[in-house]
């Protein structure tokens, strides 16, 4: 069995793809039912030491611009 251990800093990137089965809303965006791919970032609460990752916008694919 092999996995990855995930160093946390702050400031990293990450982007995520996702079937929206329930709606979820980034800057005043909501998209819902369809697939979808958007960008986080990897933040540190240091008043009681917890990691979380906040959604900052959506990414569209090329297809959909050029279009």
């Amino acid at each position: 069995m092999r996995f990855k251990n995930h160093i946390h800093i702050v400031g990293n990137k990450r982007t995520r793809k996702a079937f929206l089965l329930f709606p979820k809303r980034i800057n005043n965006e909501t998209r819902w039912l369809e697939v979808a791919k958007w960008i986080q970032e990897e933040r540190h609460n240091f008043y009681n030491g917890v990691w979380y990752w906040v959604n900052l916008f959506w990414v569209d694919d090329q297809e959909a611009k050029d279009e």
